[in-house]
């Protein structure tokens, strides 16, 4: 991983493994966290694994960023929650699915409202 960067509201950073790839967390407040990655999985909408591993390494930085380390500790344990709940990885894959899909609708409905100045 190399340049970690923590803002007020987002996590950057390089992963590399077989290819480098550029992930950026949001802390999104009440929302939780959303995750981008330019990894194909990742540019499918998905939360991959790259996201994981950047918030995993934010968590383990706790001392030099808190307030992320709360939003991503909550976002974990939710997300260890969910998938208990669901049961299966297939039904917690779908549910994700599901949940980027909303996500880029709303993001879709934003976009064409602040375009029209509503």
């Amino acid at each position: 991983m190399s340049g970690l960067e923590v803002g007020e509201g987002s996590v950057t950073a390089g992963v590399h493994g077989t290819d480098a790839y550029e992930v950026e967390l949001v802390l999104g407040g009440g929302e939780g966290v959303s995750g981008w990655c330019d990894c194909p999985y990742g540019q499918e909408g998905n939360f991959c694994k790259h996201c994981v591993a950047v918030g995993l390494t934010v968590l383990r930085r706790a001392k030099t960023v808190p307030r992320a380390y709360e939003r991503l500790a909550r976002l974990l344990l939710g997300v260890r929650d969910c998938r208990r709940a669901l049961g299966t990885e297939d039904a917690f894959t779908v549910y994700l699915t599901g949940l980027r899909t909303e996500l880029k609708r709303g993001r879709k409905l934003m976009s064409v409202l602040e375009r029209y100045g509503l």
